[in-house]
């Protein structure tokens, strides 16, 4: 995802949590360079973010994607 602006206007964007969150895994896939496309569950233990249940698989240990993992969790369950 590449977003770049340059007026200093202020706009809406219409968007539900759901494609937030997304969006959000988005920027953490582009980060670590890895794409889920099985649709698992990404679970964050301290700085590290595993994909799958019971730490399956270590997918990055950086605590920026930590954290973009655990806003996203949160905001796919409102």
């Amino acid at each position: 995802m590449k977003v770049q602006a340059h007026k200093t206007e202020q706009i809406e964007i219409d968007m539900s949590y759901q494609e937030l969150a997304w969006a959000i895994m988005g920027v953490v896939e582009e980060k670590i360079d890895h794409i889920d496309d099985a649709g698992c569950d990404w679970e964050v233990h301290g700085d590290k973010t595993y994909i799958g249940e019971g730490q399956q698989w270590e997918v990055s240990d950086d605590p920026e994607v930590a954290r973009l993992v655990e806003a996203a969790n949160i905001i796919r369950k409102m």
